[in-house]
């Protein structure tokens, strides 16, 4: 891997519409694109490889995730890797995960565009 500070925490927040926006940087997504085959296929992989680990452990390190209350976390890393393999939302400016959005299978969050109905 090329980057080893992968997403700009100084960016990064949690609003008050329950939304907590991740900045990934440029050169994450550049690799993710470049090293991988994008779309569902992924899903199941993508949070065990090296950049999917160093991403997350960069996310849940932040200020800002650790305001998110716990029971959100798990739809919250769907949502994130949902992004981060999608090629219609990887160069998205900022990857937006939201607490309100309801807690579905990764697949299902996917097939939502990485935003499962209400």
């Amino acid at each position: 891997m090329f980057c080893s500070d992968t997403i700009d925490n100084t960016a990064s927040k949690y609003t008050d519409s329950n939304t907590f926006s991740v900045y990934p940087r440029t050169c994450a997504r550049t690799y993710i694109t470049a090293s991988y085959t994008l779309g569902g296929a992924l899903l199941g992989v993508f949070g065990s490889t090296a950049i999917g680990k160093q991403m997350w452990s960069e996310v849940v390190a932040d200020a800002s995730y650790q305001a998110t209350s716990t029971a959100n976390r798990p739809k919250l890393k769907d949502q994130f890797i949902c992004h981060a393999v999608n090629p219609t939302t990887i160069w998205k400016s900022s990857w937006n995960l939201d607490t309100n959005r309801p807690d579905v299978s990764l697949l299902d969050t996917y097939k939502a565009l990485c935003n499962p109905d209400y």
